[in-house]
């Protein structure tokens, strides 16, 4: 753990969560001047590579560690730069020391306090070394299925002495229930105003075992105790268990992409075994180019969650604004589309488990803001009602009440007949993309809401400045949308075939703006800004979910499909084997107990938006 060589050769992992959160950070941490501290910089390339070169230009960075050796390799490496300097610093320390004292404008940090145990001294130590005003961005672990190796092995006779304090080193939130809820409410105690925080799946790809063997020592606090005729059993041992956790899958398959899973599902698959033959499962194509030192025939898929937290010193009351990069959209004609498939309410309520899952987990990051809506709320896209009802409605302001409004006639009355006893609920018939929709609805609603419909526009232009127009000044909006989803490449390749080409002249209409964007959450902000919104948050989230079965992963894709109900009954059924297919082309396919019966794992990108109407526009 503290061998820094060995730990900057196999820290890509800590390496692709820094370059992401700094590039969504980008706007907040080019703010920042004046003295920064990094905690837990390690031997300091990632606050080199990725937090230096983001922050303003005057700004230098005091990197601290707890380890003298990666100190030492750090001021070695980093010695030329005159903006980084370097000290040994415990940041859970009772006996800070005085000269540092609201010494600093900013704190940083990523992937090192879940080493902490007293988390609440770190947090005390963090504001205390803040100036009043002072910033702070922090990303570490909240729990992660590895740790459990841990805990495993420390209960073995033959490694028991050498484990004594394993406790020390499993994270504080590993087996907390409510991690967000506890991180937030720790904080706000020790007096942070907590502008964001959030519990996010990530994942990372170990290409062979010997790959997911070097991670797992450049981090063991153990190893180093053992004689050192137990080191290679304890390694064999400690890299099986660590396998137990993660999701296994052959390579000779040739699959291709990423998967996001929480743990509580990857623990469903955790007994996976790569040993389906060549023609059980459809062949899936690898990116190659993604992926090119893969030599050995397995594949390693390690699931952990992060918590992403930022948060101000009560003297500062203002909000992160983020940037203005622009990337102009032609605007596209609107088109009004009736999608019987798409509009069928039973068939969609029946595979929406996925939507309900992530829905519900976004609804309860911003339970605060949701808590404070009140007035007359707007929701886009409501289809069956049932997201309304369950999940939104009940963190809503009690006075508050909702217009659930839809594209699709069948979708309203659907929930008409379910939920049209509710005294809090009416109903809406709304296409969002009109551009007649403000001269009866301007500035009508206090707040609006949105869970996974925006996707399916494509005049996004007009969609912003209607839901700008529809809100009074002042008001809120909070969305989510799928940025992009492999069954959209599918359309594109069917829409090609000659046997459903004339039932897809219009695929365009259905494959999202963002897509293919190259930088799809930097595009939206631009646009949302453009359109007149103070941007409180916008973050481009992995996801995926796991079906348990093909049936399972056709049914979701034929409730969401809009060109099925086009075709003659006997081309359906071909054309929804052949869009599955197709759509798999884009997962992991994973055979279960040495069979023939296979799960899916797919893979999709999510926009998780919270704006502000400004005052004055």
């Amino acid at each position: 753990m503290y061998k820094p060589a060995l730990y900057t050769a196999a820290n890509g992992l800590q390496r692709s969560d820094a370059h992401d959160i700094t590039e969504e950070y980008a706007k907040e941490i080019g703010h920042m001047s004046g003295r920064c501290l990094d905690i837990g910089s390690g031997p300091g390339d990632v606050v080199n590579d990725f937090i230096l070169p983001k922050l303003h230009p005057k700004a230098t960075v005091l990197c601290s560690d707890i380890s003298e050796s990666m100190l030492n390799f750090g001021k070695s490496k980093y010695r030329d730069n005159k903006r980084l300097s370097f000290i040994k610093l415990d940041i859970e320390s009772s006996d800070l020391p005085k000269d540092l004292i609201e010494h600093f404008d900013h704190v940083v940090s990523y992937n090192c306090l879940h080493w902490c145990q007293n988390m609440r001294k770190a947090f005390e130590n963090i504001f205390t070394l803040l100036r009043p005003g002072g910033s702070t961005l922090l990303v570490f672990l909240a729990n992660n299925p590895g740790f459990k190796a841990y805990e495993t092995l420390a209960a073995m006779p033959r490694y028991q002495p050498y484990m004594k304090d394993v406790d020390r080193y499993i994270p504080l939130f590993q087996h907390t229930e409510q991690r967000r809820e506890t991180l937030k409410s720790l904080v706000q105690d020790e007096g942070f105003e907590v502008l964001h925080c959030s519990r996010r799946e990530r994942s990372y790809i170990f290409d062979t075992p010997e790959t997911l063997t070097k991670f797992m020592l450049a981090v063991n606090p153990f190893i180093e105790r053992m004689p050192v005729d137990l080191r290679s059993e304890y390694v064999k041992d400690l890299v099986a268990e660590a396998v137990k956790e993660t999701i296994i899958f052959n390579k000779k398959h040739r699959f291709k992409g990423t998967v996001y899973r929480n743990p509580e599902v990857t623990d469903r698959v955790n007994n996976v075994t790569p040993s389906a033959t060549e023609g059980s499962i459809p062949p899936i194509r690898l990116r190659m180019d993604v992926y090119p030192n893969c030599f050995s025939n397995r594949i390693f898929l390690n699931v952990l969650s992060c918590l992403y937290i930022s948060f101000l010193l009560p003297a500062s009351a203002s909000l992160f604004l983020l940037s203005p990069y622009f990337l102009n959209r032609g605007t596209l004609p609107v088109t009004r589309v009736i999608l019987e498939t798409m509009f069928e309410p039973a068939l969609y309520s029946a595979n929406d488990k996925q939507v309900r899952e992530e829905t519900s987990e976004y609804i309860e990051e911003f339970s605060d803001e949701i808590g404070q809506m009140s007035g007359r709320c707007l929701d886009i896209g409501s289809g069956p009602g049932h997201i309304v009802v369950d999940l939104l409605l009940p963190k809503l302001n009690p006075k508050s009440t909702v217009i659930c409004s839809d594209i699709s006639r069948p979708m309203l009355d659907y929930a008409k007949e379910k939920y049209g006893a509710d005294e809090r609920i009416s109903f809406l018939e709304l296409d969002i993309e009109s551009p007649t929709l403000v001269e009866y609805l301007g500035e009508k609603f206090d707040h609006v809401t949105s869970f996974y419909c925006l996707q399916f526009c494509q005049d996004m232009r007009q969609v912003f400045k209607n839901i700008f127009d529809l809100l009074q000044p002042g008001g809120t909006v909070l969305f989510t949308s799928v940025c992009n989803h492999p069954c959209e490449d599918a359309y594109k390749i069917l829409a090609a075939v000659p046997r459903y080409k004339r039932y897809m002249m219009d695929v365009d209409r259905f494959v999202g703006v963002f897509q293919h964007a190259k930088r799809p959450r930097e595009t939206l902000k631009s646009l949302l800004r453009d359109v007149g919104f103070e941007v409180c948050h916008c973050s481009n989230r992995h996801t995926s979910y796991i079906y348990d079965t093909p049936d399972a992963h056709t049914g979701f894709m034929a409730s969401i499909d809009p060109f099925m109900s086009r075709m003659p009954d006997e081309l359906q059924r071909e054309y929804l084997i052949d869009l599955g297919i197709e759509a798999r082309r884009h997962t992991f396919i994973v055979n279960k107990d040495r069979n023939d019966d296979y799960s899916i794992l797919s893979r999709r990108h999510t926009f998780v938006v919270y704006l502000k109407k400004p005052l004055v526009h």
